[in-house]
């Protein structure tokens, strides 16, 4: 009620101002003098001036103000009309803000509800349903070779549920013409919801010190976050380091923790400080923890510092070798092999 009183007020005082200039042409070719004509119009100039400057003070600033002042201080009720009539055709025609989601829906289109989840589950399984058997091409593959709506189609549900495994197609949709808005849009949401999960981490976190699973949920979604596959190479280390602090202040709340310790390690052999990281992972490599995750990384700090000689040992161990052959694919079990002393990989098709 409030705001059509506002544009009541403004269409009463720019109508009278039309009115008052009408009169003041009538008068000027009724045979009135022209110093009386001008002044009475720069009067009316003067009193709008007064007014916009009072509107503006009481209410929002009124756009067509400017443009009525300026149009009939320099053509008088011609002006004025021409403003008034332009400002009813901005009124008529103009553009209107319709929120993110709708622009959204315009661009990719909205399917039956489930369609998009099914379609989702079926193409991350690399499967059809299982009634059909029939394959599924990759999301890469659908980015390539797709029609239009497919493509749109996968491009909503990587945003919709990303996973850094995603981001691949999702840079080849970046390089694609056709894509590259809608891309766009999927990378711009996904930084969003990771930024804004990220403050809310931090302010929860940074709020209650001593909350050692504030600490660790904050460390892992910014560890997880650096290994999207879709940011520079600044960001990411960047968002190492930010990472690699949150994991000390676990890791200073709970000393010797393996997992967040193999964390500390693992963000250090990242950011290059690999004798600080050797340091830290070696107790967990050759002691109790998980050697899965530690020792992977304890030798690749040993081999970029040079230390073959530590390598080959610990590469070396029975233990390992025997934990780690039936968790890690065979490929690397190839590798490990070449270290061990007296033992020669097996690779089909090669003779030993």
């Amino acid at each position: 009620m409030t705001r059509w009183l506002w544009r009541a007020e403004a269409a009463t005082v720019l109508g009278g101002a039309l009115a008052a200039e009408s009169g003041l042409a009538w008068a000027l070719l009724g045979g009135r003098p022209p110093g009386w004509v001008i002044a009475g119009h720069l009067g009316v100039v003067a009193l709008l001036l007064l007014w916009r400057h009072s509107y503006r003070r009481r209410h929002h600033p009124l756009r067509i103000g400017e443009l009525y002042i300026l149009a009939t201080a320099a053509l008088g009720p011609v002006g004025a009309l021409g403003a008034l009539w332009t400002g009813a055709l901005h009124r008529v025609f103009g553009r209107r803000p319709g929120g993110f989601e709708a622009w959204r829906r315009s661009l990719f289109g909205e399917g039956a509800p489930g369609q998009w989840d099914t379609l989702f589950e079926n193409i991350a399984s690399g499967r059809e349903k299982p009634a059909s058997g029939a394959a599924v091409l990759s999301f890469t593959d659908l980015i390539r070779y797709g029609d239009t709506d497919e493509k749109h189609t996968l491009l909503m549900l990587i945003a919709k549920d990303f996973k850094p495994m995603f981001a691949p197609s999702l840079r080849l949709a970046l390089r694609d013409p056709q894509l590259r808005s809608q891309a766009a849009i999927a990378v711009a949401r996904i930084e969003n919801d990771h930024a804004e999960r990220a403050n809310h981490l931090a302010s929860v976190a940074e709020g209650h010190p001593s909350d050692y699973p504030a600490w660790l949920e904050l460390a892992r979604h910014l560890d997880n976050y650096a290994y999207v596959g879709l940011w520079d190479e600044e960001r990411v280390h960047d968002l190492r380091h930010q990472a690699l602090a949150a994991y000390r202040q676990c890791l200073a709340l709970r000393p010797g923790d393996p997992e967040v310790s193999t964390a500390v390690g693992r963000m250090l052999c990242r950011c290059g400080q690999l004798a600080e990281a050797a340091d830290m992972l070696r107790p967990i490599a050759y002691g109790s923890g998980d050697k899965l995750s530690s020792v992977p990384w304890y030798g690749e700090c040993l081999y970029r510092l040079g230390r073959f000689d530590e390598l080959h040992h610990l590469l070396r161990m029975a233990k390992y070798l025997a934990e780690f052959r039936s968790r890690v694919p065979r490929e690397i079990l190839h590798a490990i092999e070449l270290w061990d002393e007296g033992r020669r990989p097996c690779v089909e098709g090669v003779a030993p």
